[in-house]
């Protein structure tokens, strides 16, 4: 009889150790949640900061572009001015209207050329501004859910 009192002493004492194992309160569940939406916003963040240096840098690549583009630009219609000059004075040469036509064709070719530069560089621009306001975005939801400590921790 005594075995048997001692082995349900034991089976009560497993049971009831294994049940407070087990049991993991609600708030540390929210708390390891919170935790990890915390990181993904983080981790979201610091990729986009890294994104927002790496097309910083871009911006004087493309200021150059663009002001080479242009001055070529220029040079090119200033050629075509003089070619064109050229032909009106002798209409009838056809070395001066070949010359002409591809003055005329190199300097439409540069104007597009700037243009395309301008465009690159204004699409660079506003990709970079949304890219601030995704930051800021994330670094007003950090804060909110109480995540302000990984906002600076890289730098």
């Amino acid at each position: 009889m005594k075995r048997q009192w001692i082995l349900l002493a034991m089976l009560i004492l497993f049971f009831s150790v294994a049940v407070d194992a087990q049991q993991v309160s609600k708030d540390s569940i929210n708390a390891l949640k919170n935790q990890t939406e915390q990181l993904k916003i983080a981790k979201k963040l610091n990729e986009r900061k890294l994104k927002l240096a790496d097309l910083q840098n871009q911006v004087s690549a493309k200021t150059n572009d663009v002001q080479r583009t242009a001055e070529e630009a220029q040079k090119a219609a200033a050629e075509n001015e003089k070619a064109a000059a050229d032909l009106s004075n002798d209409a009838q040469d056809k070395g001066k209207a070949k010359a002409a036509r591809k003055a005329a064709n190199y300097a439409e070719k540069s104007a597009k050329d700037a243009r395309k530069a301008i465009e690159k560089l204004d699409s660079l621009n506003k990709e970079i501004d949304a890219l601030k306001n995704d930051i800021t975005t994330d670094e007003q939801k950090l804060i909110a859910i109480g995540g302000e400590h990984y906002i600076n921790a890289g730098n």
